[in-house]
Formats: C-alpha cells, sequence, structure tokens
C-alpha cells in the first residue's frame, strides 16, 4: 500500500520535471523546488523496501 503511494507520487514528481523543463523553464528555484520534491517522494522508498524485503525473506 505504501509502495504504491510512493510510486504515484514518483509519478507526479515525473510530470512536474516535464512541466518546469518543458513549459516554464529552469530556473534557480524552479531547481531547488523540485529537488526538494523529489527528495521527500525518494526518501520513503529505502526504508519501506527494506521492510518489504525483511517481510518476504522473513529475516
Amino acid at each position: 500500500m505504501c509502495l504504491n503511494i510512493v510510486s504515484c507520487g514518483g509519478l507526479c514528481v515525473a510530470i512536474a520535471w516535464l512541466i518546469f523543463v518543458w513549459a516554464i523553464g529552469l530556473t534557480g528555484t524552479s531547481l531547488f523546488i523540485l529537488g526538494a520534491a523529489t527528495g521527500l517522494v525518494l526518501a520513503p522508498l529505502f526504508p519501506l523496501s527494506f521492510g518489504l524485503f525483511n517481510q518476504k525473506l522473513n529475516v
């Protein structure tokens, strides 16, 4: 469930990257905002994936 939410968030960030790059253009502020959003989306992936692997392997 949580990985689905994170993957949807990643898709939204990818769409935001495309909009910023093609429509608005890259400025320092837009890069900062998109970098922060990308970090917020990708940060939960690592603990969630480790927990998923541990649960599947019963470690």
